[in-house]
Protein backbone atom coordinates (compact mmCIF):
# COMPACT_ATOMS: atom_id res chain seq x y z
CA UNK A 1 0.00 0.00 0.00
CA UNK A 2 1.68 3.61 -0.68
CA UNK A 3 2.44 5.62 1.65
CA UNK A 4 -0.71 8.14 0.27
CA UNK A 5 -3.47 5.75 1.13
CA UNK A 6 -2.52 4.34 4.07
CA UNK A 7 -2.48 8.12 5.84
CA UNK A 8 -5.59 8.77 4.00
CA UNK A 9 -7.06 4.72 5.30
CA UNK A 10 -6.22 5.69 8.98
CA UNK A 11 -8.19 9.08 8.89
CA UNK A 12 -11.07 7.34 7.52
CA UNK A 13 -14.07 5.97 9.87
CA UNK A 14 -16.37 3.94 7.80
CA UNK A 15 -19.86 2.77 9.10
CA UNK A 16 -21.89 0.02 7.90
CA UNK A 17 -25.21 -0.87 8.68
CA UNK A 18 -26.40 -4.26 7.81
CA UNK A 19 -30.13 -3.85 6.91
CA UNK A 20 -32.77 -6.76 8.33
CA UNK A 21 -34.27 -7.46 4.90
CA UNK A 22 -36.39 -10.92 6.28
CA UNK A 23 -35.81 -13.07 9.31
CA UNK A 24 -37.51 -16.66 8.61
CA UNK A 25 -39.52 -17.96 11.75
CA UNK A 26 -42.85 -19.69 12.59
CA UNK A 27 -45.73 -18.20 14.74
CA UNK A 28 -44.14 -18.64 18.44
CA UNK A 29 -40.48 -16.83 17.01
CA UNK A 30 -42.66 -14.25 15.43
CA UNK A 31 -44.26 -13.41 18.70
CA UNK A 32 -41.15 -13.09 20.48
CA UNK A 33 -39.05 -10.83 17.85
CA UNK A 34 -42.14 -8.92 17.40
CA UNK A 35 -42.50 -8.68 21.52
CA UNK A 36 -45.85 -9.06 21.39
CA UNK A 37 -47.95 -11.21 23.24
CA UNK A 38 -49.25 -14.36 21.95
CA UNK A 39 -52.59 -13.39 21.84
CA UNK A 40 -51.37 -10.24 19.38
CA UNK A 41 -50.52 -10.88 15.30
CA UNK A 42 -46.92 -10.26 15.26
CA UNK A 43 -47.40 -8.54 11.35
CA UNK A 44 -50.43 -6.60 12.14
CA UNK A 45 -52.48 -4.69 14.67
CA UNK A 46 -55.05 -7.29 15.04
CA UNK A 47 -55.71 -9.69 18.26
CA UNK A 48 -57.22 -12.82 18.79
CA UNK A 49 -60.68 -12.00 18.86
CA UNK A 50 -60.07 -10.14 15.42
CA UNK A 51 -58.32 -13.39 13.86
CA UNK A 52 -59.98 -14.63 10.50
CA UNK A 53 -62.66 -11.65 10.62
CA UNK A 54 -61.84 -11.16 7.40
CA UNK A 55 -60.72 -7.19 8.02
CA UNK A 56 -57.46 -5.98 6.79
CA UNK A 57 -56.18 -4.62 10.08
CA UNK A 58 -52.84 -2.21 9.65
CA UNK A 59 -49.54 -3.82 9.51
CA UNK A 60 -47.74 -3.83 13.40
CA UNK A 61 -44.47 -1.25 12.98
CA UNK A 62 -41.61 -0.92 14.44
CA UNK A 63 -42.63 2.86 15.57
CA UNK A 64 -46.07 2.16 16.76
CA UNK A 65 -44.28 -0.97 19.15
CA UNK A 66 -41.13 1.33 20.17
CA UNK A 67 -44.06 4.43 20.79
CA UNK A 68 -45.99 1.87 23.26
CA UNK A 69 -42.58 0.95 24.96
CA UNK A 70 -41.67 3.96 25.91
CA UNK A 71 -44.78 4.71 27.16
CA UNK A 72 -45.17 1.51 29.61
CA UNK A 73 -40.97 2.95 30.45
CA UNK A 74 -42.57 6.57 31.49
CA UNK A 75 -45.32 4.80 33.71
CA UNK A 76 -43.29 1.76 34.93
CA UNK A 77 -39.46 1.13 35.32
CA UNK A 78 -38.21 -1.78 32.61
CA UNK A 79 -36.42 -3.48 35.12
CA UNK A 80 -39.33 -3.89 37.12
CA UNK A 81 -39.96 -6.72 35.41
CA UNK A 82 -43.35 -7.99 36.82
CA UNK A 83 -44.92 -4.35 36.98
CA UNK A 84 -43.67 -3.83 33.25
CA UNK A 85 -44.75 -7.33 32.15
CA UNK A 86 -48.35 -6.28 33.61
CA UNK A 87 -48.39 -3.15 31.77
CA UNK A 88 -47.00 -4.71 28.59
CA UNK A 89 -49.85 -7.02 28.61
CA UNK A 90 -52.49 -4.80 28.95
CA UNK A 91 -51.13 -3.62 25.63
CA UNK A 92 -50.89 -6.63 23.74
CA UNK A 93 -46.64 -6.28 23.84
CA UNK A 94 -44.78 -9.28 25.70
CA UNK A 95 -42.95 -7.15 28.23
CA UNK A 96 -39.76 -7.03 26.49
CA UNK A 97 -38.67 -3.59 26.81
CA UNK A 98 -35.46 -3.61 23.85
CA UNK A 99 -36.06 -5.65 21.34
CA UNK A 100 -32.86 -6.45 19.38
CA UNK A 101 -34.12 -4.61 16.12
CA UNK A 102 -34.92 -1.38 18.44
CA UNK A 103 -32.56 0.85 16.74
CA UNK A 104 -32.27 -0.65 13.51
CA UNK A 105 -33.82 2.51 11.66
CA UNK A 106 -35.32 0.44 8.54
CA UNK A 107 -36.63 -2.64 10.57
CA UNK A 108 -40.43 -3.00 10.44
CA UNK A 109 -42.01 -5.74 11.61
CA UNK A 110 -44.72 -6.68 8.75
CA UNK A 111 -41.82 -5.99 6.34
CA UNK A 112 -39.57 -8.37 7.57
CA UNK A 113 -39.98 -11.20 9.46
CA UNK A 114 -41.34 -13.98 7.12
CA UNK A 115 -43.25 -16.99 7.81
CA UNK A 116 -41.39 -20.49 7.74
CA UNK A 117 -43.06 -21.69 3.99
CA UNK A 118 -42.70 -25.54 4.51
CA UNK A 119 -44.18 -24.85 7.89
CA UNK A 120 -46.70 -22.98 7.22
CA UNK A 121 -47.84 -25.10 4.37
CA UNK A 122 -47.77 -28.20 6.46
CA UNK A 123 -50.10 -26.40 8.76
CA UNK A 124 -52.07 -25.24 6.23
CA UNK A 125 -52.63 -28.58 4.59
CA UNK A 126 -53.28 -30.55 8.02
CA UNK A 127 -55.26 -27.95 9.49
CA UNK A 128 -58.07 -27.58 6.25
CA UNK A 129 -57.96 -29.43 3.67
CA UNK A 130 -57.31 -32.71 5.04
CA UNK A 131 -59.66 -31.85 7.41
CA UNK A 132 -62.05 -31.34 4.68
CA UNK A 133 -61.25 -34.61 2.79
CA UNK A 134 -61.97 -36.25 6.16
CA UNK A 135 -65.10 -34.55 6.38
CA UNK A 136 -66.08 -35.69 2.67
CA UNK A 137 -64.96 -39.17 3.01
CA UNK A 138 -66.61 -39.92 5.87
CA UNK A 139 -70.11 -38.27 4.10
CA UNK A 140 -69.62 -40.27 1.39
CA UNK A 141 -68.90 -43.96 3.42
CA UNK A 142 -72.06 -43.01 5.46
CA UNK A 143 -73.87 -42.52 2.23
CA UNK A 144 -72.47 -45.40 0.30
CA UNK A 145 -73.74 -47.53 3.48
CA UNK A 146 -77.17 -45.94 3.01
CA UNK A 147 -77.34 -43.84 6.00
CA UNK A 148 -78.01 -39.89 5.43
CA UNK A 149 -77.02 -37.04 7.24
Amino acid sequence: MSKHADSFLSHCICYVFMPLVAHVCDLPEATMIAAVAKNASPLTMATQEHFGDGILHPPRTRKHTLELLIDIAKMVDPWDLDKFQKAAKALNLSGVHMPYWHDWICACLSIFLAGEILHTCFKFSANHPLKWVKETVGVLRSYSKGNWI
